[in-house]
């Protein structure tokens, strides 16, 4: 019922004949979205800087491939396994505006929230959720079966945990991003 991300990843319904009575379910993928409102589901805002648990400043890196706005930058957060947060900075710091707050990248925990201190600057801080805190919202129905962009029928798997309801199971499919 529901599609994970991958090459044969669903993009719709399939238009022919309904086949029984399925019923497809396809996540907005954040790459793939410039809708602020969508990409918001997958992080935290916070002023100022971003910290760890214990309100220590955690170290940040340019990145200039996101400079150009804030959606692109935090897209390519999410996209990055050790990315767990990004500084962003409209009015620039250093000539640059988005930063990432990354795993092994002089921090070993890690961003949690946004400095209770003074606000660095126009900082702001974005904390990528958890799957689990990820809303599950943003998925599109289509009346028939997954199909991918060129219209080809995509293997499905059953899974077990989601079998209760579609919100357990758009629940699990969040949990395997």
């Amino acid at each position: 019922m529901l599609t994970g991300w991958g090459a044969s990843k669903a993009s719709a319904g399939y238009t022919g004949g309904q086949w029984q009575d399925a019923t497809c379910y396809v996540r907005q993928s954040l790459k793939d979205t410039k809708d602020q409102s969508v990409i918001m589901e997958y992080f935290k805002k916070f002023q100022n800087v971003c910290v760890d648990k214990d309100q220590k400043d955690l170290k940040e890196t340019a990145y200039s491939a996101g400079d150009r706005s804030l959606e692109l930058c935090l897209q390519y957060c999410y996209g990055a396994d050790t990315c767990t947060g990004v500084e962003w900075y409209n009015k620039k710091w250093n000539g640059k505006r988005c930063y990432f707050v990354s795993l092994g990248q002089g921090n070993s925990t890690p961003a949690a929230a946004g400095s209770a201190a003074a606000q660095k600057q126009d900082s702001v801080c974005f904390v990528k959720k958890n799957p689990e805190e990820q809303a599950c919202s943003k998925y599109t129905k289509f009346q028939n079966f997954c199909v991918n962009k060129a219209g080809k029928d995509i293997p499905q798997t059953r899974w077990q945990a989601g079998q209760e309801s579609i919100t357990k199971c758009q629940d699990e499919c969040n949990k395997n991003l």
